[in-house]
């Protein structure tokens, strides 16, 4: 947050980790103070715009204090817990732009807000590509929101985190995405992208399929990288 007002690009910079901003240095011919930023695990939204004010010793402008005030209100306070999985594939149904439920997993996710409303789920779970289940890999196969802001990543992130702590090998936990989706909530979440894959459809003259996802090219995500 910038505390110059003569500054023409002032900005109040929030992300999905709260803050803790400690004054270590002013500049007082520059007009300008030297912040140190500690991550806390709070929710966001529990700061109360006059903490920041007290942490940059400096009253805010208007404009800053109001949309401090605003993230205050509008935002919910958000957490991870688990979910099982008929509960989450409730979520899917009504939230998915394109996939249907899951038909089995391994674990899930939930991101609820203050008052326990689901706010997004994941679903981690076998891979499709039988050669990738054999080789031991991990697939996220469904991860939707209601559209909350950070809900996303928080779940991939989430999701990454379990799987790492059930002893799967970083680089064979894996998602996909549209390749016309941005995978900012993945890159946000540590996830690494692998490149293009997949896509078509799965209908053939001798097998006829009816098709429950968009045929367009994936995006392959990857937890982490291979060491070797």
């Amino acid at each position: 947050m910038s505390k110059d007002p003569d500054e023409v690009d002032d900005c109040v910079c929030v992300g999905p980790v709260p803050i803790q901003v400690h004054v270590v240095g002013h500049d007082i011919e520059a007009g300008t103070t030297a912040v140190q930023v500690e991550f806390l695990p709070r929710p966001l939204a529990s700061w109360r715009t006059d903490d920041v004010a007290a942490a940059l010793e400096a009253p805010l402008l208007p404009w800053q204090r109001e949309v401090m005030d605003r993230l205050a209100t509008d935002r919910p306070a958000l957490k991870v817990g688990p979910i099982g999985l008929k509960e989450a594939n409730a979520f899917v149904i009504d939230h998915h732009r394109h996939h249907k439920a899951s038909r089995g997993h391994k674990f899930s996710v939930s991101v609820v807000d203050e008052a326990q409303r689901i706010r997004g789920v994941g679903i981690a779970g076998r891979p499709v590509s039988r050669v990738l289940d054999r080789e031991g890999y991990l697939e996220v196969v469904r991860v939707c929101t209601d559209g909350t802001r950070n809900a996303c990543s928080m779940i991939y992130g989430a999701l990454r985190r379990a799987g790492i702590a059930l002893g799967y090998e970083p680089h064979k936990i894996i998602t996909y995405t549209l390749a016309t989706e941005s995978g900012a909530s993945l890159r946000a979440a540590g996830w690494h992208e692998d490149g293009l894959a997949g896509g078509g459809s799965w209908d053939t003259p001798s097998r006829r399929r009816e098709d429950q996802a968009p045929t367009e090219q994936k995006r392959r995500w990857r937890a982490g990288v291979c060491d070797v």
